[in-house]
């Protein structure tokens, strides 16, 4: 698996990466709605969010859907985990506190620590590729999202984005110079890129349905997005500078939340294709050229 994933690394800069779907396998199977999967650093496991019960709360199974465990527990929303770097901490965002913030975990779902601390809703949190800085949503209200960025303890919370509109779902380059983003600057909802410190930013698609979540490869060669261009909500890659767009998925139902696994050779996401509520699935994929 490395040496496919360095060879599509030294491609990209040559000639365009295609993918091509190998298989598609569901991996949860409850009757609630199961989302957003992120994937441990050695993609040994997937960790979810599931609705399971009254509220949403954080889960982790292994790659195959075996051996699901619950993180997290209690009466608040916890929602939208992801594993840090060294795979020992996990980030979400929970309203245990009562209102809607930034929290840190250990991986066994101990250990749990506050690190927003705002009246706006704080969402979406992402680990940057060295785990030193944390980059997230600020929701202040109105349709009005902005990309903050803090250190991993919580200190020195600085704003990226100032856009009076929409500015959401941010994810690090694996270098960690630049965040790719949707916003809806230009009038609808596209994917753009910044630099780390939020200045430089450059639209990457312009079409005219929404295009939302981008989400980079571990070597950068891609960024894989979810869509309605086709006509239905379907998961899309194209190259980092927005050229050679190619759709993934072409299911009558709805598949979003596309998650790269650390070797990009998978893709979780969350399809309705099963039951029409929701659960994790992963792409498997190959190259074509």
């Amino acid at each position: 698996m490395a040496a496919l994933t360095l060879s599509a690394a030294a491609l990209a800069a040559v000639a365009p990466i295609f993918f091509t779907v190998l298989r598609e396998t569901q991996l949860t199977f409850n009757p609630s709605v199961e989302e957003r999967p992120g994937w441990s650093p050695d993609g040994r496991r997937i960790i979810f969010d599931s609705r399971r019960g009254r509220t949403t709360h954080i889960w982790v199974m292994d790659d195959d859907g075996s051996n699901k465990a619950r993180l997290t527990n209690g009466p608040a929303v916890d929602a939208s985990a992801t594993f840090s770097p060294d795979g020992r901490r996990i980030l979400f965002y929970s309203s245990r506190s009562g209102n809607l913030d930034i929290w840190v975990m250990d991986a066994d779902g101990s250990n749990m620590e506050r690190l927003t601390d705002h009246p706006a809703r704080d969402l979406f949190p992402n680990w940057s590729p060295d785990g030193t800085k944390i980059i997230w949503v600020r929701h202040i209200g109105r349709g009005n999202t902005d990309v903050w960025v803090m250190d991993a303890d919580g200190s020195k919370q600085t704003q990226l984005t100032t856009w009076r509109g929409t500015d959401g779902a941010p994810d690090w380059s694996p270098d960690g110079r630049r965040i790719v983003f949707h916003s809806d600057r230009a009038g609808n909802r596209d994917i753009w890129v910044m630099d780390a410190d939020g200045t430089n930013p450059e639209q990457l698609t312009y079409d005219r349905s929404e295009d939302l979540a981008p989400t980079f490869r571990a070597d950068g060669s891609l960024i894989a997005w979810f869509s309605a261009r086709s006509g239905n909500l379907d998961i899309w890659v194209m190259e980092p500078d927005g050229r050679n767009p190619r759709q993934l998925t072409s299911h009558p139902a709805r598949d979003w939340s596309p998650a790269w696994s650390p070797d990009g050779m998978r893709i979780a996401y969350f399809s309705d294709r099963s039951d029409g509520r929701g659960d994790i699935w992963v792409m498997e994929l190959g190259f074509s050229f």
